[in-house]
């Protein structure tokens, strides 16, 4: 404040860090008023089209749905999508972000078909940025990036829960999701001891840079149709570096396939099922201004006909305390028979 004085962007974002500690304590009140500040600032230096305006609405109508302010929440929440929109941004992790935000709203209010559009739509986005990326990624930050994308999932699980939504479109999103990493390392892989298709590996790994570095820039209106313009050429580059990577080997083509759900049904021998685990977080309470989430333990029952059931088996907690119990003598004593019951 002293050395840029109040009207300085950089003052703006100290305000906006300062609002997210008063959050993170529950202050709801304080953190609006400092995110008002903050965003009165981008407003008169950056503009209100800029994707740093967008973002600090996003910030202030979390604050107000946590005061049980829904109506001001979601009216933020919609201002910053369409600025994103006129930004060119809609392919971005913020404007995912974003929808996730709403979608939570909307899963608070019981607006469940509205919450399960926006939640897909994020997971959406997020996948397309993972798939864009994690060609040229180690595994380490492969696993890196997918965490980065688990409470999207968890989210779109919790919804399909409470709405009794389709069982077998949340159970394709996990498959996604669970194969994603091993995939590409295969894939990358299948190519990687192949010096004959080093130099197509090396451009698809400097246009994969590019076009990631793009798509994750923030961005005004004023930039939308250059930027989309160069999306979309380097998006054309990649596909053709991965065609003739794909038609060079047989392995990089099948790796590049992933497994989907009609693969699993298809493995799946007559007369019986698999039942896959998952554990999730999800809101524990979903009045207005809380935020409590808890972490439990569903389950996909997957036939071959095609038949998927999702499962809610509650709260995490009891089934690792049994596990506990059981391991001290395994069987042995009562308590640890029950346990296992």
């Amino acid at each position: 404040k002293k050395a840029l004085g109040e009207g300085h962007p950089d003052y703006a974002y100290s305000l906006n860090d300062m609002a997210q500690i008063h959050l993170a304590k529950g202050e709801y009140a304080q953190a609006a008023s400092l995110f008002r500040r903050a965003l009165d600032i981008r407003k008169s230096t950056i503009g209100t089209s800029h994707n740093n305006y967008s973002g600090g609405l996003n910030d202030l109508a979390l604050a107000y749905e946590l005061m049980g302010d829904l109506a001001t929440a979601e009216s933020f929440y919609q201002e910053a999508l369409e600025i994103k929109q006129k930004a060119g941004a809609e392919g971005s992790r913020e404007y995912a972000q974003n929808l996730y935000n709403l979608a939570g709203l909307h899963l608070r209010n019981g607006s469940h078909r509205e919450a399960e559009g926006e939640c897909r739509q994020a997971l959406e986005i997020s996948f397309r940025l993972l798939n864009l990326t994690t060609d040229v990624q180690s595994e380490r930050q492969q696993l890196a990036a997918l965490q980065a994308t688990r409470s999207f999932l968890d989210r779109y699980i919790d919804i399909g829960i409470r709405s009794s939504g389709s069982a077998s479109d949340v159970c394709k999103w996990v498959l996604a999701w669970k194969g994603l990493a091993l995939t590409r390392q295969r894939a990358i892989r299948a190519v990687a001891d192949r010096p004959d298709l080093a130099p197509l590996l090396a451009e698809l790994e400097r246009t994969v840079t590019r076009l990631a570095a793009i798509s994750y820039a923030a961005a005004s209106a004023a930039q939308a149709t250059a930027r989309s313009n160069e999306i979309a050429r380097l998006s054309s580059k990649k596909e053709e570096w991965e065609n003739q990577l794909a038609a060079a080997s047989q392995q990089y083509r099948a790796s590049k396939k992933g497994v989907g759900p009609q693969d699993v049904f298809a493995a799946i021998p007559e007369g019986a099922a698999l039942v896959d685990y998952l554990q999730c977080w999800s809101l524990e309470k979903h009045e207005a201004a809380s935020q409590r989430w808890k972490e439990g333990l569903v389950a996909f029952v997957v036939r071959g006909n095609g038949s998927v059931q999702l499962v809610d088996l509650g709260p995490i907690q009891p089934i690792r305390e049994a596990i506990a119990t059981w391991r001290r003598d395994q069987g042995a004593s009562n308590a640890s028979r029950e346990a296992s019951r």
